[in-house]
């Protein structure tokens, strides 16, 4: 029997979930894809505790801390907002103090260069391209190796993105990070993940399909 990362069992929020259960399994990639307006940033919001469910119990594999503070799970958000009039720099070291993480480690980090953070420490936060803030932002997200990444969308705006993709594909795999993805890309889907779900107006007897699989639902459903 595989294990369990998470198990979400009964879940009810508002509209959007009733009686939904699900359980994601460990040490393997996993998307949750559907078309708009079936809940998939809802569902990772309330993983999160970002959002608070109605009923249901979601329950964490013992070793994972998913908790606010000093938490293993970390969250990219498809619309990532950053503290204005602030450079880079201040943002990054900012950070690494809630992480307890120096600056050394921060300037040595492999993301560091491979993101190109580098090139933007002495600029504003407003003053970002969109493909620079979506770097920062992965980079934020896993720079201090939690143990599950939540992305939603986390290619948009990046031009270079199958370099990208291939940098936090390496990235996670050495440092036994598991990825738990939202996205429409069938690339994205293939190139990350293994397996997943795909979400629909009707949410009981959810199915685990691997990622070859969605990627055939993913074309059926937004070719019609």
């Amino acid at each position: 029997m595989n294990k369990t990362v998470v198990s979400i069992k009964n879940l009810y929020f508002k509209n959007i979930f009733h009686n939904f259960s699900l359980n994601i399994p460990a040490d393997m990639n996993f998307a949750i894809v559907g078309e708009n307006g079936m809940g998939k940033t809802t569902l990772i919001k309330i993983l999160c505790n970002l959002l608070s469910k109605d009923s249901g119990t979601i329950t964490f594999s013992n070793n994972i801390k998913h908790h606010h503070a000093n938490s293993d799970i970390s969250y990219c958000a498809q619309h990532s907002s950053l503290p204005p009039n602030i450079k880079v720099k201040n943002i990054l070291q900012l950070f690494a103090r809630i992480h307890h993480i120096t600056w050394e480690h921060v300037m040595t980090h492999s993301l560091f260069h491979n993101l190109r953070i580098d090139t933007i420490l002495n600029v504003k936060s407003q003053h970002l391209s969109g493909g620079q803030n979506r770097r920062l932002i992965l980079f934020l997200t896993l720079f201090y190796n939690p143990r599950i990444v939540f992305l939603d969308e986390p290619f948009n705006d990046i031009d270079d993105r199958k370099n990208m993709i291939a940098i936090l594909k390496t990235y996670c795999l050495l440092n036994h990070i598991q990825i738990i993805l939202i996205s429409h890309s069938v690339y994205e889907i293939k190139q990350l993940t293994q397996a997943g779900i795909f979400l629909s107006a009707n949410k009981k007897n959810i199915k685990i399909y691997s990622s070859k699989q969605l990627n055939n639902l993913l074309i059926k459903t937004f070719k019609n």
